[in-house]
Formats: C-alpha cells, structure tokens, sequence
C-alpha cells in the first residue's frame, strides 16, 4: 500500500473543485524532522474514494488501518 506521506500524495491527486480532498497535518510536520515516521493518515473528502484510487487495501479492524478516510458533513475542513 506504500507509506501515508505516498497515500497522501494519491488522495491529493484527486482532489478537484467539486470536491476537495485535504489530508491530515500529520504527515506535513513529520516531513521535517526526518526522525519522525507518520504511521497514520487522515483523509477528508466529499467524494466516493475507496482503497482501489489510493492503492490500499482494506482491513476489517478499525484499528489495524493507518489511512482512514472521512467524508464530514461539516465543510469547514475544507479550503474555499
């Protein structure tokens, strides 16, 4: 499935004026300090993104997954 940073460069990739995708912080402030490996990724989005478009593979147990994906009825997360 590759590591959250690559997933986020995925989910990113489909994001769209329709419907915007936004990923976690957490991956952005690990990229600076190099010691630091994110192990978790948080995707938010409007649209219908299943494991297939980010390359994953999904899991039955909520807590043996490290990409989970989100669709909030509260649109401010995302950018106007």
């Amino acid at each position: 499935m590759g590591r959250p940073l690559e997933v986020a460069v995925r989910a990113s990739a489909l994001s769209n004026d329709r419907y915007p995708v936004v990923v976690s912080a957490d991956v952005g402030p690990d990229r600076l300090r190099s010691w630091r490996v994110p192990d978790k990724l948080v995707v938010y989005t409007q649209a219908d993104i299943g494991p297939r478009d980010l390359d994953a593979v999904p899991v039955e147990d909520r807590h043996a997954a490290n990409v989970i994906v989100r669709s909030p009825q509260d649109r401010s997360v995302f950018p106007r």
